[in-house]
């Protein structure tokens, strides 16, 4: 899987079934907290919560 970048493994998962996708956009803060952890990104970044 070295030959893919991850701007591409990252655009081939966010089309799966079972894969959810959050765009943030330049400037937008996210925080993501569970149990004990948590922490807070800036976008641009892409965020992928793949359940399967």
């Amino acid at each position: 899987m070295n030959q893919y970048t991850t701007a591409e493994l990252t655009q081939e998962l966010s089309k799966r079934t079972g894969v959810k996708t959050f765009q943030i956009n330049l400037e937008e803060k996210v925080k993501i907290t569970t149990g004990a952890m948590s922490t807070e990104v800036e976008g641009p970044v892409m965020i992928l919560i793949n359940r399967d």
